[in-house]
């Protein structure tokens, strides 16, 4: 409840917190310059200055941490920094401010973060679709609305990209768009990195790529797979200095199979009852024997790099459901049977914030292609995008 003295105060000065948050940002801005500018002299006096801040907003601060476990343990490095018992009191002046505005910064943003009840409902109620478009390929960090039907969501398009990637900016903020996807491409894919704002502005962000793999070389096919592979090698460095291996979400269209051994999985074709023989070719491949196989190449390419197809996860996962593997393409005449030629993979971090993969099925009329749905749980991938940070920071 605010006190009568506390509401005169706010009428003559202004809100007190706003006033400390205000102050804070002049005072990280004004000791980042310092920093790039390479004004080693000045440091000793930002630290001071950063002290005081930190100071400042750490009782603001603890309100929120008994929410939020990670907030409790920036709070406690925070106080840790600024109480004397922080080994960094020994460090150069250059090192140890730093060190108290990267601390700083993430007070300032949990002192302005909205409450953790209403972040969750953010989170639990949240996707990040893959999707197609045929529209005109985007420039290098275009953006274009999408539908109406998407509501707040925009799209990606990469360029000479046949797919797409729908997100809602006000949970998943761009970061990074990757025009130079290597060579070999006949269809790019589309690639982003985005940070999940409910994460916070520390956390590491995510690759995520929208891909089309070749329709009739399956040589082709195994090196666009090997290309898919380096988004699961991204790098991420903080503004402290600390470097990352990004989490990374693939979804697209295979045109090839997933290797045999999951339960309820459509079964491999027979090559010779597939009656369109030109076909036969664009799905299989000359294996070490001198013999055509059905192509599954770039499941094993992509699961050999460390990503899961989360589907054959969940479909064996406790918990999970069989019907994950449920056939994305339906069976015809000219191209043979049930198949499951779309996937999604992800890097193997983000399986444990995997609640759900389900095959949706569309009319053939409609599409001759079922949507693959995956469903993450918003507080896990919080954890997952944060928990590396707060690991180091923890340890410092």
């Amino acid at each position: 409840m605010t006190t009568l003295l506390e509401a005169v105060t706010a009428a003559v000065h202004g809100d007190e917190r706003k006033m400390v948050r205000e102050d804070a940002r002049q005072v990280i801005v004004t000791a980042r310059e310092c920093l790039d500018g390479g004004g080693g002299l000045y440091a000793s006096s930002h630290v001071a200055a950063l002290e005081a801040v930190i100071a400042n907003l750490v009782p603001t601060c603890t309100d929120r941490a008994r929410q939020c476990s990670l907030t409790m343990t920036v709070v406690a490095h925070a106080r840790a920094l600024i109480d004397g018992t922080h080994v960094s009191h020994s460090y150069p002046a250059r090192r140890r401010l730093r060190l108290l505005l990267r601390s700083a910064h993430q007070l300032l943003v949990i002192s302005q973060t909205k409450p953790r009840r209403r972040l969750r409902w953010i989170r639990r109620h949240t996707s990040l679709p893959l999707a197609s478009a045929g529209d005109r390929p985007l420039g290098p960090g275009d953006a274009r609305p999408a539908p109406p039907s998407l509501g707040a969501r925009r799209g990606w398009l990469g360029p000479r990209s046949s797919t797409a990637i729908f997100a809602d900016p006000a949970v998943f903020e761009p970061v990074r768009t990757w025009p130079d996807i290597g060579p070999m491409w006949v269809q790019p894919p589309t690639a982003l990195t985005v940070r999940f704002r409910p994460a916070g502005v520390e956390s590491m962000p995510l690759a995520v790529v929208s891909y089309h793999l070749n329709y009739a070389s399956s040589g082709n096919r195994a090196v666009e797979s090997e290309w898919l592979t380096t988004w699961a090698d991204k790098k991420w460095t903080t503004l402290d200095g600390q470097t990352f291996t990004t989490p990374a979400l693939l979804g697209g269209d295979s045109n090839s199979f997933p290797t045999r051994g999951t339960p309820n999985d459509p079964p491999l074709p027979t090559l010779s009852k597939i009656e369109d023989r030109p076909h036969r070719l664009h799905r299989s491949y000359i294996g070490p024997d001198g013999r055509r196989q059905m192509d599954t190449r770039p499941d094993e390419i992509l699961r050999t790099a460390g990503l899961k197809d989360v589907a054959r996860y969940w479909a064996t996962a406790p918990g999970g459901n069989p019907a994950a593997v449920a056939r994305t393409v339906h069976g015809c005449v000219t191209h043979g049977p049930d198949a499951r030629v779309d996937r999604i993979y992800a890097t193997t971090d983000l399986l444990p914030a995997v609640r759900g993969v389900e095959v949706i099925e569309v009319p053939l009329t409609k599409s001759d292609h079922n949507i693959v749905r995956l469903d993450l749980d918003g507080d896990v991938l919080t954890d997952i995008l944060t928990g590396p940070i707060s690991a180091k920071l923890s340890a410092a």
